[in-house]
């Protein structure tokens, strides 16, 4: 997951993009929302299945920085 967000840093094509059931974890919802504060080009983030208890869960904490990534400040 890092990885990808790494290349997605500087994305100008892919607009939609699928980690159902991969172990994305906190490390990984951290990389996805340092990318997702300077990607301008991806519309869909898809994490559906990366919930499941033990590894690859991403709490509430990593929840929060996804949606403090997504949600402009006031």
């Amino acid at each position: 997951v890092e990885s990808v967000a790494g290349v997605l840093l500087t994305n100008k094509k892919i607009i939609s993009i699928h980690f159902q059931g991969n172990n994305v974890g906190d490390r990984g919802a951290l990389a996805l929302a340092k990318m997702l504060l300077v990607n301008n080009t991806l519309l869909e983030l898809h994490l559906n299945g990366t919930h499941s208890p033990g590894d690859g869960q991403i709490s509430s904490s990593g929840t929060e920085v996804l949606v403090d990534a997504l949600v402009p400040s006031k």
